[in-house]
């Protein structure tokens, strides 16, 4: 009898056990399901707080600009001059006098050089034209500045009815200081502007 009562006392104890194992057991799964819970909704809270903003920043940039200068231009310009037919007689009288003509030429130019010099008599046209070259002669003279040199003519066929001297001046070169504007590279500080994701 005693016995009996003993096993019934073991029994009952086991089953206590098993019942409060499973109790247990029951009670830390509901816990870690919700503990599960809890994690998702916060990932998912926290995800729904974060944002796309643009966010300022100094970089470097770079850009063509004008500048102003001084700058040189240079052109080729004639020597100045002056020249005077000082002597033109064109009339021969019985053949005897020949036209004589004399031309002078003055360098008035701070440069000297050479001056070619076409000169002659003209005569009139049987055909009432314009008068022509009935003699002409051609000289280059090399005159400094300041100085003056002369050609001459002497024509003996037949009265003319002018003289001509025709100048045609050596080139020297002027040069004279001028605004110019170049394009010039430079760099400057700017604001821009990133995306950058913010979470609370």
């Amino acid at each position: 009898m005693e016995k009996e009562q003993k096993n019934l006392i073991i029994g009952l104890v086991i089953g206590a056990i098993i019942i409060l194992v499973i109790v247990l057991i029951y009670n830390n799964s509901i816990g870690q399901t919700n503990q599960n819970r809890d994690d998702s909704s916060s990932a998912q809270s926290s995800l729904e707080e974060c944002e796309d903003v643009q966010v300022p920043y100094q970089d470097t940039e770079t850009y063509w600009d004008k500048e102003l200068y001084i700058g040189e231009e240079c052109n080729m310009v004639p020597l100045t001059y002056s020249k005077n037919l000082i002597e033109c007689d064109t009339t021969m009288i019985a053949y005897i006098n020949a036209n004589n003509m004399e031309c002078i030429i003055t360098n008035t130019d701070t440069k000297s050089g050479n001056f070619v010099v076409s000169y002659g008599f003209k005569c009139a046209s049987s055909t009432g034209g314009e008068n022509w070259a009935c003699y002409d002669g051609e000289k280059t003279l090399y005159i400094s500045s300041g100085a003056s040199q002369s050609v001459s003519g002497r024509y003996s066929d037949i009265d003319s009815e002018e003289c001509f001297c025709n100048v045609e001046p050596a080139e020297k070169q002027v040069c004279k200081d001028i605004t110019k504007y170049r394009d010039v590279q430079k760099t400057r500080m700017v604001t821009k502007y990133r995306t950058e994701t913010v979470c609370d």
